[in-house]
């Protein structure tokens, strides 16, 4: 065994690229789930219509040269995810046989490849915080400067992080963090990726012909899921007032949505639901929440625990509702670019690696679960104090999410996901791996 781990650990900085171009290869053009269809029919048109994933569609419009080479932006994706999860690793761990383990052990992880070979946003803004974390842990020692490369990262992190709207509040809640800590140049460095960001969003806003990047529907669209969860229970009941305020948006027999609690609003699908009216009533729908919440405290707060699930501490709300989450897409939806998997047979048989994972997403995927394992290697480990910086960031988008996600899925918190599992399996390589050394040491001594 250790043959083979110091053969990976000579290896080590090819083991992302030959994962990256594997499932690329078995899986080309990559996987193509909806959301992925919504950017690229928005890329052809050249009409971004969703107002804060313009700068998205603008990066798909470029990368596949107007779609036209739509395979070229899968692989772009994984590489960039592959490489900045890389060089964290290689940041963060100690240059040993365990470390050439773990990185071989995310490299090949559908966490990173089966997210890295889809169009989505989540692959790209992952990789920013990355690069934010280890220019923040390079020179985090006290008298440590940025170097070029520290700059370099930082620059490269401003169009990528700048792909999913909330990137923007991570980093700035990193900074205030930052500030709490003394670090003012690392809460100034992170403070202007996020100007950066702010900046590349709003210009890719004004280019789309939008005057604004807050959609205007999603800027309440948790607090309509808290509400339609909340009414679903049949011990609560809304008063006239709330319906008066409500009922411009859906009816009532629409609001109630016992679905909101887990996924998707299925009000905002009813044939009632009138999206107009939502930027009209912003503040009849924000007093009806605080309404509700000041009647039903407790069940307010079940009701938000149970759509942010995934981002709170396992059993946070009792025992699991249901056993596997939405994480991992891994299919190619009917569409008319002509997208279909080049080995078809091949790719079916071993999309059963994607489908394993995403029957464990309950522990895989749970943000929440592994902000704790960061958490408590940064503050009971001494080798990992180095992972400080990482679990501010962490911290930051976690916190964002709890707060204000609409849905609760893995992928958006991909980079607590990536760091958690990625110093978890480094302290268990490292165990094993000295075992190991101590068992052969002995049999030579015999």
């Amino acid at each position: 065994m250790t043959v083979i781990v110091d053969w990976l650990a000579r290896r080590e900085w090819c083991l992302p690229a030959a994962a990256a171009l594997a499932w690329w290869a078995l899986f080309y053009p990559g996987f193509i789930s909806e959301d992925s269809l919504i950017t690229l029919n928005e890329a052809r048109a050249g009409n971004a219509s969703v107002v804060f994933t313009a700068w998205w569609v603008f990066v798909v419009d470029a990368l596949t040269l107007g779609t036209r080479a739509i395979p070229m932006l899968t692989l772009i994706n994984v590489m960039v995810l592959e490489y900045a999860a890389y060089w964290w690793m290689t940041t963060v761990l100690p240059k040993d046989r365990a470390r050439a383990v773990t990185v071989l052990f995310i490299a090949v992880s559908p966490m990173v490849a089966a997210l890295g070979i889809q169009i989505r946003r989540d692959a790209a803004m992952t990789s920013g915080l990355l690069l934010c974390a280890i220019a923040l842990t390079r020179t985090w020692a006290p008298g440590a400067r940025f170097s070029r490369i520290d700059f370099a990262a930082l620059a490269l992190a401003v169009p990528l992080v700048s792909t999913r709207q909330n990137s923007t509040p991570t980093l700035i809640a990193t900074a205030v963090l930052l500030l709490a800590v003394r670090k003012w140049r690392h809460a100034a460095a992170i403070a202007a990726v996020a100007v950066g960001a702010i900046t590349v969003t709003y210009a890719a806003t004004r280019a789309a012909g939008h005057t604004s990047p807050v959609d205007s529907i999603q800027a309440v669209d948790a607090v309509m899921a808290d509400i339609s969860c909340l009414l679903s229970d049949p011990n609560v009941a809304a008063t006239e007032a709330e319906w008066a305020a409500l009922s411009p948006i859906a009816s009532r027999n629409d609001w109630p949505q016992e679905g909101a609690c887990w996924y998707i609003n299925p009000m905002m699908r009813s044939r009632t639901f009138n999206a107009v009216a939502v930027p009209q009533n912003y503040d009849g729908i924000t007093g009806v929440w605080l309404s509700l919440a000041s009647r039903y405290p407790l069940k307010m707060a079940a009701a938000h625990a149970k759509r942010v699930r995934m981002f709170l501490p396992p059993f946070a709300i009792g025992i699991p509702h249901r056993l596997v989450e939405n994480y991992l897409h891994s299919t190619i939806l009917p569409n008319d670019f002509g997208l279909a998997w080049k080995f078809p047979a091949l790719a079916e048989r071993a999309r059963i690696i994607v489908r394993a994972w995403n029957a464990a997403s309950l522990v895989l995927s749970h943000a929440g679960l592994w902000l704790i394992v960061l958490l408590i290697f940064a503050w009971r480990r001494q080798q990992y104090r180095v992972l400080l910086p990482t679990c501010m960031i962490a911290v930051a988008l976690d916190a964002g999410l709890v707060m204000a996600t609409p849905v609760s899925e893995g992928r958006y918190g991909l980079f607590i996901l990536i760091c958690g599992q990625a110093a978890t399996m480094h302290w268990l390589a490292a165990s094993f791996v000295a075992k190991d050394v101590h068992r052969i040491e002995e049999s030579r001594k015999r």
